[in-house]
Parts: C-alpha cells; sequence; structure tokens
C-alpha cells in the first residue's frame, strides 16, 4: 500500500501492512506528478521514488511542474545552462527560500560569470572541465571566496536539474578550484581607532555611537543599524541580535534573518561602551522630545534627528569620508569587524574562541583571514611564558 504524506501532494511511501502506522522509517519517498494539458491535448505524468525524505521528493516534484509551467521541459529538447540556471533560480525565490539579498548575488554570479562562459552549454553535454575553466577564468577577476559561493549555487542549481530530470547527473563534485591563497587581512591599530573616535566628537557625534558599537562588538554592518533599544540590556551588557537593515539596489530592507545561523546570537559589550550608549539614549529621548508627534518612534537605535532609522549607505560613506579627513589609513566599515577580532586576538584568544566571538561560519573562515595574527600572538605567548623561568646557561 501507498501511505501519503498528510500535507504534501502527490509525495508517498510505498509502505505495506506491516509497516508501523504512525510513521515509517524503513521505505524511501516518491512522487507522483502530471501536467497541465498541452498544446497537442495530452498531459505528462512523472513518477520516482528513491528520496530520503519527504521534502526532497517534495522539492523534486516542484521542480519538474515548475519547469513545465514556464514551457520549456519540452520534450526531446536539452536545455541549456542559461535556461535552467534562470528557471531554478526564479523558482527559489518563488518558494521563498532565499533572502532578497541573496537572490540578488545569485543574479549577478550568474550574468557576470557563468552565462558568459558556460550558458549556452546544454545540460546535457556540461562536464566538470566546464566548470573548473569558468571557475579559473573567475578567479582572475574575483576573490577565492567569490569563487566558492559561485560553486556552491552550481551544485545547488544542479542537484535540481537532476531531480528535475533535466540533467544526467550533477557535474559540479567533479570541478576543480583554484588554489586557495589565504587572505590576510591588516587591521588597524588601537590609535587609529581613538583618533577616529576623537575626530567624531568634534565633526560626526550622531556617527560616534555607530562606530564605537561596531569596533568594540564585532557586529556586521546590518546588525548594528537593525538594532532597537529592546534588544539591548545596558546593565548587563548583552545584546540579541533580531534583525539586520540592508541596502538592495539602493533600497532599504528589514530581514528577521542574520547572515549566518551562527550569527543569530548574543553580543556582550564593555561597561565604557554601555555609558555612551546610555549618553546616546538621553540624547535621543531630547530631540524626541523636541519633534513631539513629528518624531519617527520605531524604537530603533541609531537614528536622524526625527526618529528615522539611518541608511547603512549613508553610514558607509560617512565613515569613509571621516577616515579620508581624519588623514588615518584607508578603511571600510566593515574594517571595523576586523578590528574587534585583531582585538580578541590580542587578548589572547585562539582561533576557535574568535570564530564564535564573530560570529563565522565555520573556524576555517577564521584560520583563513586571521591565521597570521593568530601565531604572532601565540610566539609572544611562549616567550612571556618561558620568561617566567628564573634561568639562564650559564658560560664561560
Amino acid at each position: 500500500m501507498n501511505r501519503r504524506h498528510p500535507t504534501y501532494k502527490g509525495i508517498y511511501q510505498r509502505c505495506t501492512d506491516t509497516c508501523p502506522t504512525d510513521r515509517c522509517r524503513t521505505h524511501r519517498w516518491a512522487y507522483t506528478a502530471e501536467t497541465a494539458t498541452g498544446p497537442d491535448g495530452k498531459r505528462t505524468r512523472y513518477a520516482k521514488g528513491g528520496y530520503a525524505t519527504a521534502k526532497d521528493a517534495r522539492d523534486a516534484r516542484n521542480e519538474i511542474l515548475h519547469a513545465h509551467r514556464a514551457g520549456e521541459a519540452v520534450a526531446g529538447r536539452a536545455r541549456t545552462f542559461a535556461e535552467w540556471s534562470a528557471e531554478w533560480l526564479e523558482a527559489k525565490v518563488e518558494r521563498g527560500e532565499l533572502r532578497p539579498s541573496t537572490a540578488r548575488s545569485y543574479r549577478d554570479l550568474l550574468k557576470n560569470h557563468l552565462v558568459p562562459k558556460i550558458g549556452k552549454v546544454k545540460l546535457t553535454e556540461l562536464r566538470g572541465e566546464h566548470l573548473t575553466r569558468a571557475y579559473a577564468e573567475t578567479a582572475t577577476v574575483t576573490s577565492p571566496s567569490t569563487v566558492r559561493r559561485i560553486h556552491a549555487m552550481v551544485s545547488g542549481c544542479l542537484t535540481s536539474a537532476k531531480r528535475a530530470g533535466v540533467a544526467p547527473r550533477n557535474v559540479a563534485p567533479d570541478a576543480e578550484l583554484p588554489k586557495r591563497k589565504p587572505r590576510r587581512v591588516e587591521p588597524w591599530q588601537p590609535e587609529h581607532l581613538g583618533q577616529l573616535l576623537d575626530w567624531l566628537e568634534r565633526h560626526d557625534e550622531r556617527l560616534l555611537p555607530v562606530v564605537l558599537l561596531t569596533a568594540h562588538s564585532g557586529m556586521r554592518r546590518g546588525e548594528a543599524l537593525g538594532l532597537k533599544w529592546e534588544d539591548i540590556d545596558l546593565d548587563s551588557g548583552r545584546v540579541e541580535i533580531r534583525r539586520q537593515r540592508t541596502t538592495i539596489a539602493g533600497k532599504v530592507q528589514v530581514s528577521d534573518e542574520t547572515k549566518t545561523d551562527s550569527a543569530a546570537r548574543v553580543y556582550w559589550l564593555d561597561e565604557s561602551t554601555c555609558a555612551e550608549l546610555r549618553r546616546w539614549r538621553a540624547q535621543q529621548h531630547r530631540e524626541r522630545l523636541a519633534w513631539g508627534p513629528a518624531w519617527n518612534d520605531g524604537g530603533w537605535v541609531f537614528t536622524h534627528e526625527d526618529g528615522k532609522p539611518l541608511n547603512p549607505d549613508v553610514v558607509s560613506h560617512r565613515f569613509t569620508k571621516a577616515v579620508r579627513v581624519a588623514k588615518l589609513p584607508p578603511a571600510r566599515f566593515h574594517d571595523l569587524r576586523h578590528y574587534r577580532a585583531a582585538a580578541f586576538i590580542a587578548t589572547g584568544a585562539d582561533a576557535a574562541q574568535v570564530a564564535k566571538a564573530m560570529g563565522h561560519a565555520s573556524y576555517s573562515t577564521t584560520v583563513n583571514m586571521y591565521g597570521y595574527l593568530i601565531e604572532r600572538k601565540h610566539r609572544e605567548m611562549a616567550e612571556a611564558a618561558a620568561a617566567l623561568t628564573p634561568w639562564q646557561r650559564k658560560t664561560g
């Protein structure tokens, strides 16, 4: 007997009378799908099994139906990578599986790096060497991390193509990625940050608490500008990240999702930073009273005088201008995050502690960016520990 999924249409398990009545862990999942009537008056019926989970079977069913709805799955016609990748991305957006910023990034990666190189290659003819050449060419104009993002995207795209039956297999694992060179980050020294804060205190005091909080927490720009006062406990120094404010194609968007799962966590602030935030909150309260009913009460931490939240791109622009006018070494707003990581390392924190504190998606990210700083600190610690021993070799 076939046991149908209670909520997923067309999804079932090929169970027998001996299977448990509530949940079967033995049999794999399958799907059936029937397309709408075509110009020839006929329908096409699909059935495929062997999926480990009901969700896998559902996703495969959705992909094949979406392809037919778009009029692309024409019998006997092999589809190109450009055709399928566009449909695959559109389907993921329609199902709400991608954040707007991620969807835009995927579109740009496809348009700028993949479609010009392998867009015309048919999925039935696509091989690992096509991807290897495309990655090698892309590596000459972009960073190794971007090439790896492209590879992850291609792997997902071709996995879906295989599930939908428009590609014989996923050839992404056959591709070779360019060798990855360790990324060397050169963060500011403490005196650089101090000089900038002094300059902001005299010339752009509204930007000062944003810079101080970011540098003393390691938050991403979107996390800092997405804060509301309800997210911060100034008595304990605990800050919970619940949303991000970012810009996509010039428009500000608020997302309840953080950049990575590990980023959905808590930051801890020192007392001096909490004191500055208390000062800033008092100033904001005075502005609220001055504006009266016209003040925009959204609960945001960092605002204009009328209560409207700061624009992320404007914050970055003002930061870059302040760095230039203050005659400091060139730096982006995101480099404040690197400053925080370097400060952690300077205290003796190892790579695992830094990775956790910074919310990196993986330990390797921390090692690739800050490995040389960690090694340098470990050498300093070794020298300091050895100096504690009251002994020197006697000579002569």
